[in-house]
């Protein structure tokens, strides 16, 4: 898994504030400096937020992709810390599940814009 590592501290650059944060957590989790699932979960929390406030993504498909891969990089920095895991499980259900949503209310006013628009007329039906 080194290429994607490469790959989303690559990605991670273009925000130095949002790097910062990843390695500072990292580093936490090696050190064992965070003690607790609680607050081991409220650091990974803190971090995946500011990652989505902060990065940009064209596709749902990209940014579950960025995620999932942040997760594998903090679940190897600590891999006893279960907690880990566990949130970015949450996250990328969240994220899922709120594109879902997206997707079906945009085809839901696609199919009423569609219903309500006035029918045009037809040389065929004019009598």
């Amino acid at each position: 898994m080194a290429a994607p590592t490469r790959e989303l501290k690559a990605w991670l650059e273009e925000w130095p504030a949002v790097r910062e944060l990843v390695d500072e957590l990292v580093l936490s989790l090696k050190r064992r400096q965070l003690i607790g699932s609680y607050e081991t979960a409220r650091m990974t929390t803190r971090v995946l937020c500011k990652v989505l406030e902060t990065a940009k993504w064209t596709t749902a498909g990209e940014i579950l992709e960025k995620i999932h891969q942040l997760g594998h990089m903090l679940t190897k920095a600590n891999a006893h810390e279960l907690v880990i895991g566990n949130v970015v499980r949450r996250v990328l259900y969240i994220i899922r599940e709120e594109h879902s949503n997206a997707l079906k209310l945009s085809l839901a006013n696609a199919a009423d814009d569609s219903a309500v628009a006035p029918p045009r007329s037809s040389p065929f039906l004019e009598s």
